[in-house]
């Protein structure tokens, strides 16, 4: 179980080191639900995407534009920011929104700076 657990601490050392690896793992599964949506029968048109910005820093800036862009340009999700967590996730469960992403605190910067964020809980 050790083994594992330094595994698992090692592989998310580097997960949170990398801001790149961060930004693909929030961005391709939007990716994801536009390529099989189009697959799936049709265009996918204003679905609002739940947003939750705990971070507030140059990173998460650029991630907002990137997502007003799309709002702007092809139009395939709306994003609805929240800077609670809770009205969120409430809105997804009632159906105001479709899917939510979270940007937690310093989670930017952690990976800017090569150390972990103070979010991660390691073992150790």
């Amino acid at each position: 179980m050790n083994r594992m657990m330094a595994i698992v601490e090692r592989e998310m050392r580097k997960f949170f080191r990398s801001p790149a690896l961060m930004l693909a793992s929030m961005i391709f599964p939007l990716v994801q639900l536009v390529i099989l949506g189009n697959a799936f029968g049709g265009k996918i048109r204003d679905a609002r995407l739940a947003i939750v910005d705990q971070d507030g820093g140059t990173q998460a800036l650029k991630i907002r534009e990137a997502f007003d862009s799309v709002r702007a340009n092809i139009r395939t999700f709306v994003p609805v920011y929240y800077s609670d967590e809770k009205k969120a996730v409430e809105d997804v469960r009632n159906g105001k929104a479709r899917r939510r992403s979270h940007h937690p605190t310093a989670i930017f910067a952690a990976g800017l700076r090569r150390e972990p964020s103070p979010n991660w809980r390691g073992g150790g």
